[in-house]
């Protein structure tokens, strides 16, 4: 730890001690001396340093040891007395070892003075002995305090007691960590997960899915402190009160299955989803009186406002976060005018399915195994913006999962002029790599028996195709995300293949 951020640790603790520290200074505090040994021993020493001056101050005023209320003299928290301990205690440890080293060292110095002296007072054939026998003491002197010293330390790390199991890695898929967990069990370090997700298993029986890039820790066996990402969180029957905390605001589970989204410390919005059961929000310190908070039921959704502290009611949105280990293996997400359904609508014939502002992306088949050969069209570069496509051919016995991309303008070609199109933008991204693109109308009235999903009705038409000059795409190096800018006029589709595992 830093100079600078010693400095701002004595800040903190004075604020503490003062009665003046704000939540968000309380956290920061928390999260130093929870990752900081050093930083806990300057917590220690300081509220010991407080207790010290504190009883002086009462002596010298001749005050009663009752009245303590005076805010000028540091107050020491119970949880402290332990830390403060085993840090004297050790204190007083190092300083026994290092007394019987200089004891040794100096009773070597006098050792070797007195050979000196002898070698010179007396006969040649008295020196040889003597010296030898002052060499052998100095060696069992050495001997004995490297002998304790090794005893005392194998016998401190005997003692020293490990620290507790809070969770342990169940599952990860194409995680990618910059700061990894040193074994599957987790304490309270901090992680932090670039991509990829990880199913956490809480000694309390919660599971959690944390979606990378994400920046968590667990603070005991039922809660989870999340600096910035996207945790599911499901507690299992009969078990309440597992809790997600952020910089700004604090979610309890009531008996439920909850989402949970979060920018870094106070960027934007935070965002809460409720999938079963139900949950308390809290916005701010749950102990705050000026802490605004709801009680929220399934169904429902809330963004908090992480700059001022309030809560509004957003649209519930089931796809927002991957619930269980499996949904993680067909994971997609989408952003800007894309809205994913896992599920695909009974009918999707002409204007049964209307939105002009909105391109929606359904899933038609997963893990289907292609019994021919298929012909598909997949962008000619990759990173970079393109409208121009090459063939491809996905031999038979290639495993896919099937998504489909669908937009219906609400209002028919007859009544929308000729001149008028529609431009909508997004991007899809999946765990998996693209395979290949069907864009053409000919061709997706071909593969809607093959592909499509059973129950669903499909336009046919002819013009049902998405490809013109002025469609770009953008398909990323490793083919698992597609930037997509497209123009409109009627209803217009594309079928996505991705591999499957």
């Amino acid at each position: 730890m830093s100079n600078t951020r010693y400095s701002r640790l004595f800040t903190l603790m004075s604020a503490l001690h003062d009665e003046t520290i704000q939540p968000n200074e309380f956290v920061e505090l928390d999260r130093m001396l929870a990752s900081d040994d050093r930083a806990r021993t300057i917590y220690a020493r300081y509220n010991y340093m407080c207790v010290v001056l504190r009883k002086f101050h009462h002596t010298q005023a001749n005050t009663s040891i009752a009245d303590t209320s005076d805010k000028s003299a540091c107050t020491m928290n119970p949880d402290d007395s332990s830390v403060f301990q085993e840090v004297v205690a050790q204190d007083l440890h190092d300083t026994a070892i290092r007394q019987a080293l200089e004891e040794a060292q100096a009773q070597q110095q006098a050792l070797e003075e007195s050979i000196t002296r002898q070698r010179r007072a007396i006969k040649p054939r008295f020196g040889r002995k003597e010296m030898f026998g002052g060499l052998l003491r100095i060696a069992a002197m050495l001997a004995v305090a490297v002998s304790i010293i090794w005893l005392d330390r194998l016998l401190y790390r005997a003692n020293r007691q490990e620290p507790p199991v809070l969770a342990t890695v169940a599952d990860t898929l194409n995680v990618r960590w910059s700061i990894a967990p040193e074994k599957t069990t987790i304490s309270r370090e901090e992680l932090r997960l670039e991509e990829g997700f990880a199913r956490l298993l809480f000694a309390n029986g919660s599971e959690v899915l944390v979606e990378g890039p994400a920046i968590f820790a667990c603070r005991t066996e039922d809660k989870l402190y999340l600096h910035q990402g996207k945790v599911h969180a499901q507690a299992p029957p009969n078990v309440y009160g597992f809790t997600v905390e952020t910089d700004t605001f604090t979610v309890m589970d009531l008996g439920t299955a909850f989402g949970v989204d979060t920018d870094e410390g106070d960027a934007g919005f935070g965002e809460v989803q409720v999938y079963d059961g139900e949950v308390k929000l809290f916005a701010g310190n749950p102990g705050s009186k000026t802490s605004a908070s709801e009680l929220l039921q399934a169904g429902e959704a809330r963004r908090v406002n992480t700059r001022d502290k309030t809560i509004e009611k957003v649209e519930f949105d089931r796809d927002a976060f991957a619930r269980n280990w499996q949904e993680t293996h067909f994971f997609v997400r989408t952003s800007g005018q894309v809205r994913y359904s896992k599920s695909i609508p009974l009918d999707l014939g002409y204007n049964q399915y209307e939105n002009d502002e909105t391109m929606f992306l359904f899933t038609e088949r997963r893990q289907f195994e292609l019994p021919q050969a298929l012909p598909v069209l997949i962008p000619d570069v990759t990173g970079m913006r393109t409208s121009q496509f090459v063939d491809k051919t996905l031999p038979a016995g290639t495993r896919v999962d099937c998504y489909l991309l669908h937009v219906d303008l609400k209002e028919t070609p007859q009544k929308r002029s000729e001149d008028t199109i529609v431009f909508l933008e997004g991007q899809l991204q999946f765990n998996r790599p693209i395979l290949g693109l069907i864009v053409t109308g000919e061709k997706l009235n071909e593969t809607d028996a093959l592909l499509g999903n059973a129950t669903t009705i499909y336009s046919q038409q002819s013009k049902r195709g998405i490809l013109s000059q002025t469609d770009w795409f953008i398909l990323s190096d490793d083919r698992r995300t597609l930037d997509i800018e497209l123009n409109f006029k009627n209803t217009e589709e594309m079928r996505i293949l991705v591999a499957s595992e």
